[in-house]
């Protein structure tokens, strides 16, 4: 849930990380099991269970914070007009990403998108 543990919370608790590191949220989406948060500087954190590669990390691990994506802030460092999202969606176990120059990236599950 992005507190850094794996305790329950039965009522809202506001995600520190964000605050604490002075970044700005723009847009969120969620799966069954994680969640992502779009900066307003066109980052993308993700955060939950990484089962499948659903976080876009490379792995299959849990990140119990938010954990920018390396792999998209260098595609907009490289090609910073091209390669900022536009749109973002998340469900189930994958997440998709509509850059500005219209490619489509895609991770998670197979067969679930």
């Amino acid at each position: 849930m992005g507190h850094g543990d794996k305790n329950h919370h039965f009522a809202p608790k506001k995600v520190e990380f964000f605050e604490k590191n002075k970044i700005k949220v723009s847009s969120i989406t969620a799966g069954l099991y994680h969640t992502n948060a779009l900066t307003t500087d066109g980052d993308l954190y993700s955060w939950g269970r990484g089962l499948y590669g659903v976080l876009g990390n490379g792995t299959n691990q849990y990140e119990l914070q938010p954990t920018l994506n390396e792999d998209l802030k260098q595609m907009k460092i490289e090609q910073p007009k091209s390669k900022v999202i536009k749109k973002m969606e998340s469900a189930d176990e994958y997440t998709v990403v509509l850059m500005q120059d219209n490619s489509l990236y895609v991770w998670g599950k197979n067969d679930r998108g």
